[in-house]
């Protein structure tokens, strides 16, 4: 196989992913960011972002859906096991992933990621490459070691997903 490395400050007019964890500075080798200081869950970028405290999933839903249309992007919010916020444009949806037994969730956040941008990359709907997320996240939860899932684990965990539009 092969992979493709794209960094550019700007927009590359080519799709894109990443994951900042709202530093603004710090240094990036490859697959591993080194940033200055501690790492702050995600809820605390969001909350930084919408320039207000969050509690309910409906508040996390709202900024999310707000920061998506200021900076015209898409939102995936992971929420743990209350699933994840995705958001473009004027579409915010909660997707919820079965209740499992989890043994790790080291590395779920860039499980779910991956399985967003594989389904956007295979030009499958928002909603659907949420539910590829949402499956590869819960399903990495169930072994020790990221992203060491199979895919009968990928495809169990898949069926169930639900997805409401907030």
């Amino acid at each position: 196989g092969s992979f493709e490395m794209l960094v550019a400050h700007r927009d590359p007019g080519r799709p894109n992913w990443l994951d900042t964890e709202g530093r603004s500075y710090g240094i990036m080798f490859w697959r591993f960011q080194l940033p200055e200081g501690d790492i702050a869950p995600l809820e605390t970028e969001v909350i930084t972002l919408s320039g207000r405290p969050l509690f309910t999933m409906p508040e996390f839903a709202e900024a999310a859906g707000q920061i998506a249309r200021r900076f015209n992007t898409m939102v995936a919010l992971s929420m743990g096991e209350k699933g994840a916020i995705l958001a473009q444009g004027h579409e915010t949806f909660h997707v919820r992933p079965p209740q499992v037994k989890a043994v790790s969730a080291v590395g779920s956040g860039d499980c779910m990621l991956a399985g967003i941008a594989y389904g956007l990359a295979k030009g499958l709907p928002i909603v659907e490459a949420a539910r590829a997320g949402a499956a590869a996240g819960t399903a990495n939860t169930l072994h020790i070691g990221a992203g060491q899932f199979t895919m009968a684990d990928f495809d169990d965990v898949f069926s169930s997903i639900e997805i409401s539009q907030l």
